[in-house]
């Protein structure tokens, strides 16, 4: 619709434009930027996961793969090798701790899980009853000092919110959800307005009316979305020969529609926010100006290739050097495993 949805200054009257009308025109022109970057980034987005998704998740594969092939020598010492008591609990953890990163990685497997089962049963017949009555008395007394802490269900220990909400703030309250019901009303007045225009069983010629029925869809869309600025470029796009028709708009009104904007605005930008955020690793490695995507591939793929010969090499070593499990053992449970990080 080009910059149809635009409050034109210095018209006949020479008259400027008001405080509401300045701001008008600045809102609109960040909402549609942001739009656009919206749109642009989430493209991009796509493309740069489908191509990520294409290198890294066979290395990925391969290495889940692999991380399962260590947890069956690692259970083969457990099961068939003559250790000590102590070494033989701490492998046990090593290994309930080993399946249950393979199921977080996504590994849906039967056999990890009826692994991890028969490990844990191992784990809880290693406790003996000291040990069970000992830790069960440490989470009584742990539930009971929080329970006297943050109070009981009855409200001991907690503050009613409610209870400090005075007069002001009450009046606060009704003033917002007053203002609240006269955005929704303006909204609501554009979108009756629109419909009537565009409705399409006023229409005689097949064409128009199916292209009044797609329009007419558009326009319930922004209205669910609560889209004002759709909605007002809608508008303004039937008014087009009257170029003073924003500019006509009470200032009371205007400053609805400016509010409407405003949170429109920041849902875009908190949108944009949580979309960088989500695709973090792909959005800085190969959707930034700066970003190098090419040199950001082989960097991925290459760490992933090293990680996965050095597994191969830690898993040979395991199953040819017995002492080496005490120091793999101890390394892991001191919360260093150079291929889980």
């Amino acid at each position: 619709m080009g910059d149809i949805l635009k409050i034109d200054g210095n018209l006949e009257g020479g008259e400027s434009l008001s405080k509401e009308q300045n701001s008008f025109n600045k809102k609109v022109k960040e909402i549609k930027s942001l739009k656009k970057e919206l749109e642009e980034l989430s493209a991009a987005l796509e493309i740069a996961q489908l191509e990520f998704k294409k290198k890294v998740i066979p290395l990925q594969n391969d290495f889940i793969g692999l991380t399962k092939e260590r947890l069956r020598i690692l259970a083969d010492y457990y099961w068939n090798k003559k250790l000590s008591k102590a070494l033989k609990r701490d492998l046990l953890e090593v290994l309930i701790t080993e399946c249950q990163s393979l199921i977080a990685y996504g590994d849906s497997d039967e056999e990890v899980r009826k692994w991890l089962d028969e490990f844990e049963i191992q784990m809880n017949a290693g406790y003996t009853k000291e040990e069970r009555k000992a830790e069960a008395e440490f989470d009584e007394a742990f539930n009971n000092f929080f329970d006297g802490f943050l109070g009981d269900e009855e409200g001991n220990g907690f503050v009613d919110e409610g209870s400090y909400q005075n007069a002001g703030q009450k009046k606060k309250a009704a003033k917002q959800a007053a203002k609240e019901e006269v955005r929704k009303r303006s909204i609501k007045e554009i979108y009756r307005g629109l419909i009537k225009v565009f409705h399409p069983d006023k229409e005689m010629d097949e064409g128009a009316k199916m292209e009044k029925e797609e329009i007419s869809k558009e326009i319930t869309k922004a209205y669910k979305k609560n889209d004002l600025l759709a909605l007002l470029e809608f508008e303004t796009s039937l008014l087009i020969s009257d170029k003073a028709r924003i500019r006509e708009i009470a200032d009371d009104k205007l400053k609805v529609y400016n509010e409407v904007l405003t949170e429109q605005k920041k849902d875009l930008e908190h949108n944009l926010h949580l979309l960088k955020i989500k695709n973090e690793v792909v959005y800085r490695g190969m959707c930034m100006k700066n970003s190098n995507k090419q040199k950001f591939l082989r960097k991925v793929t290459n760490e992933l290739s090293e990680r996965n010969d050095a597994l191969v090499h830690q898993m040979f070593v395991l199953q040819n050097d017995k002492n080496y499990l005490k120091y793999f053992i101890a390394s892991y449970l001191g919360g260093y495993d150079e291929f889980m990080d």
